[in-house]
């Protein structure tokens, strides 16, 4: 088992489907810094193996 955080509601402007996990890292950083204030240095320097998104709603033609 992994080491997981699991951040949820963070807004997702992804109309195709398929945000590069370079996008989905740095989505993830800026809401550290912005919403748990946590320093630009900190969030910077947190290292992360995986960095995905799960979809918050039902995704048509997947299980």
């Amino acid at each position: 088992m992994r080491n997981n955080l699991v951040f949820t509601n963070i807004p997702e402007d992804n109309s195709t489907g398929s945000e590069p996990p370079e996008v989905t890292e740095r989505e993830l950083r800026n809401h550290l810094e912005e919403k748990l204030k946590i320093a630009k240095e900190t969030a910077d320097a947190m290292r992360f193996e995986r960095v995905h998104r799960s979809p918050s709603h039902p995704v048509h033609g997947q299980c």
